[in-house]
């Protein structure tokens, strides 16, 4: 039975561990290379060889430092003529992680800016690693309730904070709407409209939301109150309240022109 040699074509599997072998393995001579352990390894046997080896307890030992997520890793950049000629001028610093991370959150937004389903994202990893091997991070992964996760957890705390900051200073309006859900629970959703300095227009942004157990006039405006308060705005800037009609929660009108009569006796011009 002749001796097997190195085929391109182990690099695109995946071992025990769940890395891939392009990861860790490269051709060397005759034989393969592990980056992990330096150490070199007879592929006469075929590709038995390589999963053998990431059995090993040296490898997984080392396996878990060496190729963590976490790993800081050199690669080279693109050369820049404008960059003093230093030795280290062409290497830069990454990690798997942040790029996968990144990957995953503009997919995300990807899909907001397009309206896709959260389903749309099923399978969609694989879709780009076939599409783009050498592109896509090897830790890229996106589904329904890891894609909600970042859109809740990482996208809108950001947004939420550039809208803010352009809206310090700003007049406003606040738009509320309260209404009862596919699921039978009264919900009440704040909208806040100013003109953006940053973009020169008026712009209407969501503001925040809330479950409630019932909509009394008095409940509905103390929730716009802590909406206000919680993002940080000026109650003395409000400049109209808005609701679905003008015979809508009276009460809630009442309540806060109340309260503008007191802040805006209180503050000096």
């Amino acid at each position: 039975m002749g001796k097997c040699s190195f085929k391109k074509s182990w690099l695109l599997k995946t071992d025990e561990s769940g890395h891939q072998i392009s990861e860790w393995a490269i051709k060397h001579e005759n034989g393969a290379y592990c980056k992990v352990c330096m150490t070199t390894i007879n592929v006469s046997k075929g590709f038995q060889a390589l999963t053998k080896h990431s059995k090993t307890k040296n490898y997984m030992e080392m396996c878990k430092i060496k190729l963590s997520t976490l790993q800081p890793r050199l690669t080279k950049s693109s050369s820049d003529s404008t960059v003093s000629n230093k030795q280290n001028s062409d290497i830069k610093i990454y990690c798997l992680r942040d790029s996968a991370i990144k990957a995953e959150l503009m997919w995300c937004m990807k899909m907001i800016s397009c309206n896709f389903s959260a389903n749309s994202c099923l399978g969609i990893a694989d879709l780009f690693k076939s599409m783009f091997s050498d592109a896509v991070p090897t830790k890229f992964s996106i589904c329904p309730k890891k894609f909600r996760y970042l859109v809740s957890d990482a996208l809108f705390p950001f947004f939420q904070e550039q809208h803010l900051n352009d809206m310090n200073g700003q007049y406003y309006s606040l738009l509320y709407d309260e209404t009862t859900n596919n699921a039978g629970t009264k919900e009440l959703q704040t909208t806040v409209r100013y003109r953006s300095p940053s973009q020169s227009q008026i712009v209407s942004h969501h503001l925040r939301s809330f479950f409630i157990g019932s909509a009394t006039g008095d409940i509905l405006f103390i929730k716009i109150k802590i909406a206000i308060d919680d993002a940080g705005l000026s109650l003395s800037h409000l400049v109209m309240l808005g609701s679905d009609g003008p015979n809508t929660n009276k009460k809630v009108m009442r309540l806060m022109n109340g309260e503008l009569t007191i802040v805006r006796k209180k503050k000096t011009y």
